[in-house]
């Protein structure tokens, strides 16, 4: 579901249906206009989900508060499926991303 401008309203919709729809193993929420609250609402529906294990984020909002990143870190810290993450683009400032070091 890339490039859609979902913002943060659709994240709601998407992480009712990640929580019930636990099979796809890459998520690709690229270019959708996401902040950390939208972010936040996602990876929370994604902690349990042991089938995931890719996660495409670039070209959103993430980094523009701590809270974006710190729904991150609390992600892949109880998900150990996750092993690649692409962040680019996130505005994720220096500070934030030693939440994530």
């Amino acid at each position: 579901m890339s490039d859609y401008i979902i913002n943060d309203e659709g994240c709601s919709l998407i992480a009712d249906f990640l929580r019930e729809n636990v099979q796809f193993t890459t998520i690709n929420i690229r270019g959708n206009n996401i902040t950390p609250l939208g972010f936040a609402r996602i990876c929370e529906a994604l902690k349990n989900n042991l089938r995931v294990s890719t996660l495409l984020c670039e070209w959103n909002h993430i980094g523009l508060k701590s809270e974006g990143v710190m729904a991150l870190k609390n992600l892949v810290e109880s998900n150990p499926a996750i092993r690649t993450l692409d962040l680019k683009n996130n505005g994720i400032k220096p500070e934030s991303a030693v939440i994530l070091a």
